[in-house]
């Protein structure tokens, strides 16, 4: 999937396999309104200012000594703003003799780099109410909406990752936990 840059989800007994999974939802959590007991966490361990790309090179008739991609046609550098204010940290090459076009490898270095670092927001959603229709609205592994939260300093579009709820013996909803995230979905 990552080769596609695509998402799968399992509904029903069948893998369905898109370029984004879930939906943009016209909902704004707000921890004054309908949030409680929210967090946020960074991971920068694998937080990278620059890469290298090899592409359009082909594994036939070269010597074996000698590795493939260093006969590449394509050859990136990407370099990120931070790289001025933090240094240089560089991201594990990306060696693909199928990339045919410099402009593919810009694009899959700079997606590689950028999403280096990963914003992880876990919050109870106490009530979602779409304002025009006044009903509940169900968020999926995949949607995005919009998180508000002054002393976090967060005011973001953001994808819903993971979400567990609770129910009573009615079937109505008691807790609804979701964990948000930047970083592109996990297999689920």
């Amino acid at each position: 999937l990552k080769t596609f840059n695509a998402e799968f989800v399992y509904v029903h007994n069948v893998f369905v396999v898109k370029k984004r999974i879930g939906e943009e939802k016209n909902v704004k959590l707000h921890t004054r309104i309908n949030v409680a007991n929210i967090s946020k966490s960074v991971d920068c361990q694998k937080f990278y200012t620059g890469g290298l790309g090899y592409g359009d090179y082909s594994t036939e008739s070269v010597p074996e000594d000698d590795e493939p991609w260093e006969y590449a046609q394509i050859i990136v550098d990407y370099t990120s703003p931070y790289q001025a204010i933090i240094g240089r940290r560089e991201a594990p090459p990306i060696k693909n003799g199928n990339i045919k076009y410099k402009e593919t490898m810009i694009a899959q270095i700079k997606e590689l780099v950028e999403s280096s670092i990963s914003r992880e927001i876990q919050m109870d959603i106490i009530e979602v109410k779409n304002s025009t229709t006044d009903t509940s609205i169900n968020l999926l592994p995949g949607d995005t909406v919009e998180v508000y939260y002054y002393n976090l300093k967060i005011d973001e579009k953001i994808r819903v990752q993971e979400r567990k709820r609770k129910f009573d013996g009615k079937g109505n909803l008691l807790d609804g936990d979701y964990l948000f995230s930047t970083s592109s979905m996990k297999v689920f």
